[in-house]
Protein backbone atom coordinates (compact mmCIF):
# COMPACT_ATOMS: atom_id res chain seq x y z
CA UNK A 1 0.00 0.00 0.00
CA UNK A 2 1.02 3.66 -0.86
CA UNK A 3 -0.13 6.26 1.39
CA UNK A 4 -1.04 9.88 0.14
CA UNK A 5 2.46 10.89 1.85
CA UNK A 6 4.03 8.47 -0.81
CA UNK A 7 5.00 5.80 2.26
CA UNK A 8 5.02 1.85 1.45
CA UNK A 9 3.56 -0.61 3.45
CA UNK A 10 4.13 -3.99 2.23
CA UNK A 11 2.77 -7.27 4.20
CA UNK A 12 3.32 -11.12 3.49
CA UNK A 13 -0.48 -12.47 3.73
CA UNK A 14 0.72 -16.03 3.49
CA UNK A 15 3.34 -18.66 4.39
CA UNK A 16 6.09 -18.78 1.79
CA UNK A 17 5.18 -22.07 -0.48
CA UNK A 18 7.38 -25.42 0.09
CA UNK A 19 9.72 -26.22 -2.69
CA UNK A 20 8.73 -29.64 -3.96
CA UNK A 21 10.13 -30.61 -7.23
CA UNK A 22 8.02 -32.66 -9.59
CA UNK A 23 10.00 -36.13 -10.60
CA UNK A 24 8.97 -35.93 -14.05
CA UNK A 25 10.65 -32.64 -14.77
CA UNK A 26 13.88 -35.05 -14.47
CA UNK A 27 12.29 -37.94 -15.93
CA UNK A 28 10.53 -36.68 -18.72
CA UNK A 29 9.93 -32.68 -19.07
CA UNK A 30 13.76 -31.05 -18.76
CA UNK A 31 15.62 -31.08 -21.73
CA UNK A 32 18.65 -33.14 -20.64
CA UNK A 33 21.32 -30.34 -20.71
CA UNK A 34 19.01 -28.76 -18.09
CA UNK A 35 20.11 -28.01 -14.54
CA UNK A 36 17.99 -28.49 -11.63
CA UNK A 37 18.87 -26.94 -8.44
CA UNK A 38 22.23 -27.47 -9.66
CA UNK A 39 21.55 -31.10 -10.70
CA UNK A 40 22.43 -31.88 -14.17
CA UNK A 41 18.96 -33.58 -15.69
CA UNK A 42 21.20 -36.04 -17.89
CA UNK A 43 23.45 -37.29 -14.86
CA UNK A 44 20.38 -37.90 -12.61
CA UNK A 45 18.56 -39.61 -15.71
CA UNK A 46 22.13 -41.83 -16.08
CA UNK A 47 21.76 -42.16 -11.74
CA UNK A 48 17.90 -43.61 -12.20
CA UNK A 49 19.04 -45.52 -14.60
CA UNK A 50 21.81 -47.41 -12.46
CA UNK A 51 19.79 -47.65 -9.47
CA UNK A 52 17.15 -49.35 -11.12
CA UNK A 53 19.21 -51.92 -13.24
CA UNK A 54 20.45 -52.48 -9.76
CA UNK A 55 16.97 -52.77 -8.15
CA UNK A 56 16.29 -55.75 -11.16
CA UNK A 57 19.84 -57.35 -10.43
CA UNK A 58 18.72 -57.24 -6.75
CA UNK A 59 15.24 -58.75 -7.17
CA UNK A 60 15.37 -60.77 -10.30
CA UNK A 61 19.33 -61.97 -10.28
CA UNK A 62 18.49 -64.61 -12.85
CA UNK A 63 16.36 -61.77 -15.50
CA UNK A 64 15.27 -63.19 -18.50
CA UNK A 65 15.55 -59.91 -20.37
CA UNK A 66 16.61 -59.39 -24.00
CA UNK A 67 17.01 -55.82 -25.02
CA UNK A 68 16.41 -52.67 -23.07
CA UNK A 69 14.54 -50.17 -25.69
CA UNK A 70 13.97 -46.51 -24.26
CA UNK A 71 10.20 -45.34 -24.50
CA UNK A 72 9.98 -42.33 -24.63
CA UNK A 73 13.15 -40.77 -25.99
CA UNK A 74 13.52 -39.03 -22.58
CA UNK A 75 14.45 -42.05 -21.25
CA UNK A 76 17.61 -42.96 -23.41
CA UNK A 77 19.68 -42.22 -20.95
CA UNK A 78 18.36 -44.44 -18.56
CA UNK A 79 18.16 -47.49 -20.60
CA UNK A 80 21.71 -46.87 -21.81
CA UNK A 81 22.57 -47.45 -18.20
CA UNK A 82 20.16 -50.35 -17.11
CA UNK A 83 21.80 -52.10 -20.05
CA UNK A 84 25.25 -51.60 -19.03
CA UNK A 85 24.41 -52.78 -15.31
CA UNK A 86 22.23 -55.83 -16.43
CA UNK A 87 24.80 -56.68 -18.97
CA UNK A 88 22.31 -56.63 -21.97
CA UNK A 89 21.77 -55.28 -25.55
CA UNK A 90 20.86 -51.84 -25.95
CA UNK A 91 18.44 -50.76 -29.07
CA UNK A 92 15.92 -48.46 -30.65
CA UNK A 93 13.18 -50.08 -31.21
CA UNK A 94 10.63 -46.97 -32.04
CA UNK A 95 11.47 -43.79 -33.47
CA UNK A 96 8.93 -41.07 -32.92
CA UNK A 97 8.21 -38.64 -35.86
CA UNK A 98 9.30 -35.42 -34.87
CA UNK A 99 7.55 -33.57 -37.80
CA UNK A 100 3.95 -34.96 -37.25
Amino acid sequence: VITARGELFSEICAEPAEHTPCIFEYVYFARPDSMIDNVSVHKARMRMGIKLGEKILRLRPDHDIDTIIPIPDTSRDAALEISNVLGVKYREGFIKNRYI
